[in-house]
């Protein structure tokens, strides 16, 4: 799960299934609302086998939930599953804030 600041502009990273340069289409499917935006990619880089996105698209709220999907040329690169926060402390972020799991 990739946990996103709600300071712009906004990164996400990931490790891609592949990555050959072609044109990639990135998703933000809001779980709650069951709305699916195209995000708008201001950089790309791949480095290292890993794919690091740049946005500022202003969709992202505290408390939200999402389905990320990154397409390249209409083919499936990367699915995973995110959340908007304003804590600054990611490293130790806790979405239950010490709430025990049933």
């Amino acid at each position: 799960m990739w946990i996103f600041n709600l300071t712009a502009p906004y990164q996400f990273k990931c490790i891609p299934r592949y990555y050959n340069e072609g044109e990639l289409t990135f998703y933000l499917r809001d779980e709650l609302r069951d709305t699916t935006t195209e995000i708008e990619i201001l950089e790309t880089i791949y480095q290292n086998n890993i794919l690091k996105l740049v946005f500022e698209e202003p969709i992202l709220k505290e408390g939200q939930s999402f389905e990320i999907t990154i397409n390249e040329d209409d083919n499936l690169i990367y699915r995973g599953k995110a959340f908007s926060t304003a804590q600054t402390d990611l490293e130790n972020f806790e979405l239950n804030k010490g709430v025990p799991k049933v």
